[in-house]
């Protein structure tokens, strides 16, 4: 039967890439000195998790016990913790309560990352105060924040302003990355399925600013959600160009150009980076299958000022996981910093997915090919993007076509295009867009349910491109949409998952903590069932003996989603779906 071929694909694709959420606390460590690279004004501090600081009437600023033993390390001067994420408790509880249901981990309690203004010490006085907090037994972590820069190669080689025209050509045959496979993602597939369009999902991102106004953009729809005002930056408006410029016949195509758009940069009030809040202010915004761009880079602990992905940091690797768990696709750059995430001698554990593991897409860069005006040979690693096991997804970091800039055209900043745009700034809006075109046709097809990033990320890397030489490039793959699609719909589709027999119904298919398997044949027959997810990991299987009155299966183990339950007889054999709440 086909749908024992559907099934066994799928089997196929979670053995390979399924993945759980970790998380995980690294050690303290003291400094004797600070380095350059980070932003001691603050210090951040986080409470160790229990059932008291757990708790929604507990605030560290109130903790008396709690502020007399932080008091004594600050040399008779006086402090104010202020909280590091500025939503709610009641919010962020709510946050890790939902996201621990839906994934079945312990996450980071977001509510007990605080701050403390340093800016009125000396350096001695900051060592001393971080050495001594480190100490403290009620204090999980404690850390200054590392300087940020954005995720791409800061040194866009702007050249020379091409003159503006009457009107503005349309240079989409140059963005070959919306071309089938290999040479691209097939993004133009896509476009020929309903919902291929990225209507229904949103995207934020988060980094410095961009150009709003710019003709190529749905401007008008653009919410931004920035505390600080909101530069007009080339870097963000290339990065919003790929996802989602209009389809207007000019200028250059987005992947997903009905996508509502959201933009987080990633200062304060004060105007300093602030890349943990910048994220938490998106997530009430945010429903699952929505996805979020973090184009944005820590200054990694090197004094060659290189650049790690930014949950190097505790407070944004919690974050992030929060955000995952709930149920949000983020898709991460690996940085600039062509740097080996897998040495451990630099990073410790915090890019070992063995260890802790955010959920975020991480996405390197490779090479285009002399073809488009890139370096040969085309996809290989290209320098300067980071690597490792981490890194899930690749795509092309040189001679994106895109906005802004002004290379390619234009003289005013509405009008400006570029050809050249690279780094893993150009990768990972790549990438995001097809995450969004996956969720918005999944969604459009499945009647309103969403992808995890589980199973987002085995259909993604269904019959992916491999990088040039995946065993030194150590990149992950580049999607193929055509076949990433084509496998999303095949277990979606009713031809091959209703071949179970009338006589077998499954109530309710909104399940809750039981299904109830009822045969109308009132038969005694003696079977089987397994369950698997939509990734194809298979989650439960048992035996069974059906009786009039109808079989019980216990489902209240499962997360939230979409799974398929597979029933096996002597003489009736089926594939049936059903979503957990």
């Amino acid at each position: 039967m086909k749908y024992k071929y559907l099934f066994l694909s799928i089997l196929i694709s979670a053995s390979l890439f399924s993945q759980d959420l970790k998380r995980a606390v690294e050690p303290k460590s003291m400094l004797s000195e600070l380095p350059s690279y980070f932003n001691t004004r603050y210090i951040i501090i986080k409470i160790k998790e229990s059932e008291r600081s757990g708790s929604s009437d507990y605030f560290p600023d109130k903790d008396e016990l709690l502020l007399q033993a932080i008091q004594k390390v600050m040399f008779g001067k006086e402090f104010h913790l202020e909280p590091l994420i500025k939503l709610s408790k009641e919010f962020l509880l709510s946050l890790k309560r939902r996201g621990e249901e839906r994934s079945d981990i312990t996450l980071g309690n977001l509510s007990l990352y605080y701050r403390i203004d340093l800016n009125n010490f000396s350096e001695t006085e900051k060592i001393a105060i971080h050495n001594a907090l480190m100490s403290m037994s009620e204090l999980e972590t404690v850390y200054f924040p590392l300087n940020h820069r954005p995720g791409g190669d800061v040194l866009h080689p702007k050249g020379a302003e091409t003159p503006q025209l009457t009107s503005t050509p349309d240079f989409s045959a140059k963005q070959f990355y919306l071309n089938p496979a290999p040479a691209g993602l097939d993004a133009k597939y896509a476009w020929t399925k309903p919902g291929g369009d990225g209507a229904g999902i949103k995207f934020c991102d988060v980094e410095l600013g961009l150009n709003k106004t710019h003709e190529d953009l749905v401007h008008d729809t653009i919410t931004d959600i920035s505390v600080f005002p909101s530069t007009t930056d080339d870097h963000g408006t290339a990065v919003h160009g790929v996802v989602y410029a209009e389809h207007n016949g000019f200028g250059v195509d987005g992947m997903a150009w009905k996508v509502k758009p959201y933009f987080s940069n990633a200062y304060d009030s004060t105007g300093s980076f602030d890349i943990a809040n910048s994220m938490a202010r998106a997530i009430p915004y945010l429903n699952p299958g929505d996805v979020m761009l973090l184009e944005m880079m820590d200054q990694s602990g090197d004094p060659n000022s290189t650049y790690a992905p930014v949950e190097f940091s505790q407070a944004e690797f919690d974050v992030i996981q929060n955000i995952t768990a709930s149920g949000i696709i983020v898709i991460e750059a690996a940085g600039n910093g062509n740097k080996n995430l897998d040495d451990q001698t630099k990073y410790g554990h915090k890019f070992d997915s063995t260890f802790r593991y955010s959920g975020a897409f991480m996405i390197g860069g490779i090479q285009s090919g002399t073809s488009t005006g890139g370096t040969n040979p085309a996809h290989q690693r290209r320098s300067p993007s980071s690597y490792g096991s981490r890194v899930d997804f690749h795509s092309y970091s040189e001679m994106v076509t895109t906005l802004g800039y002004g290379d390619l055209y234009g003289a005013v900043s509405n009008e400006k295009y570029t050809s050249k745009f690279f780094g893993t700034s150009s990768a990972s809006p790549i990438i995001a867009g097809a995450a969004i075109l996956m969720e918005s046709i999944y969604k459009n097809a499945s009647a309103g349910q969403t992808l995890d990033h589980k199973a987002l990320k085995s259909l993604l890397r269904y019959g992916a491109t491999l990088s040039y030489a995946p065993a030194t490039d150590k990149i992950g793959v580049m999607p193929d949409l055509k076949k990433a699609i084509d496998q999303m719909l095949l277990a979606l589709s009713a031809e091959h998952l209703h071949t179970i027999p009338a006589s077998f119904v499954v109530y309710p298919t909104l399940a809750d903590d039981a299904l109830l398997l009822f045969d109308a044949d009132n038969s005694s027959e003696k079977t089987s069932y397994s369950i698997c997810d939509l990734s194809g990991k298979q989650v439960l299987e048992n035996d069974l003996y059906l009786v009039s009155s109808g079989n019980r299966i216990d489902v209240s183990g499962l997360s939230s989603g979409m799974y398929f339950l597979r029933i096996d007889g002597s003489k009736r054999s089926g594939i049936l779906k059903f979503v957990k709440k």
